[in-house]
C-alpha cells in the first residue's frame, strides 16, 4: 500500500483538490509518506492520520513487520510492502454497518490463498475467528466482503484480473446487506 490518492480537478479549475481530510466521517487514513523511516526499515507502527491516536496499525512481532519503501512503484511515492507474513494490525474496535474502503496498491504477485494476500482485514478477537470484514486478492482479482450472523458475504472480482507491476486504486463498499467492488 502506498500513498492514498484522490480526485484532482481539471487543470485551470478553481475547485479545491480532493483530500481525505475533508471527509468528516473518515475513520482511518494510512499514508506511507507520514512514516519517518529509512528505506528498507521494518514498520512497527503506522499512525492513523484520520483520527490521531485511534486505530493505529501496529505489529509487535518483529518477525512479521512489513517493510518501508522510500520510492515505491506507485509514482515513486513512499509505500509499505506487505506480504503473507508481514502485516499490520489495527488496535481498537472497528464496528461498522456501512462503510467504504480504498487502497492504492501495486501487486508483486500472489502468495497462496486469499488469507495470505490481505490488504485489510478485521479478524474477530475470539473463536470462531471469522473475518468481520476483509479486502484481499484472490485468484488474481479483488475480493471484498464480511462475515455476520448469516455467514460470509463475498464480492469477488475474478473478472477484474490484476497484473503484476501495475498500479491500482481498489475500492469496496458495504451498505446494509449489500456490497460492491
Amino acid at each position: 500500500l502506498g500513498t492514498v490518492g484522490g480526485i484532482v480537478p481539471a487543470a485551470g479549475s478553481d475547485a479545491d483538490a480532493f483530500s481525505p481530510e475533508k471527509m468528516e466521517s473518515l475513520l482511518g487514513w494510512y499514508d506511507a509518506a507520514d512514516l519517518d523511516l529509512a528505506d528498507g526499515a521494518a514498520v512497527s507502527l503506522w499512525p492513523n492520520r484520520a483520527k490521531e491516536g485511534t486505530l493505529d496499525a501496529r505489529q509487535s512481532d518483529a518477525s512479521r513487520r512489513p517493510t518501508y519503501v522510500s520510492a515505491g512503484k506507485v509514482n515513486q511515492k513512499p509505500a509499505v510492502r506487505l506480504g503473507k507474513s508481514a502485516y499490520l494490525q489495527l488496535q481498537g474496535a472497528v464496528n461498522l454497518s456501512d462503510y467504504s474502503i480504498f487502497a492504492v496498491t501495486n501487486l508483486n504477485g500472489l502468495e497462496g490463498t486469499a488469507d495470505s494476500n490481505q490488504i485489510f482485514s478485521k479478524l474477530q478477537l475470539s473463536a470462531p475467528y471469522h473475518h468481520s470484514l476483509y479486502f484481499n486478492l484472490s485468484g488474481g482479482g479483488l475480493n471484498f466482503g464480511w462475515h455476520d450472523a448469516a455467514g460470509y458475504h463475498d464480492y469477488v472480482g475474478g473478472d477484474r484480473a490484476m497484473d503484476v507491476d501495475v498500479s491500482y486504486i481498489l475500492g469496496g463498499t458495504k451498505a446494509g446487506g449489500n456490497g460492491r467492488l
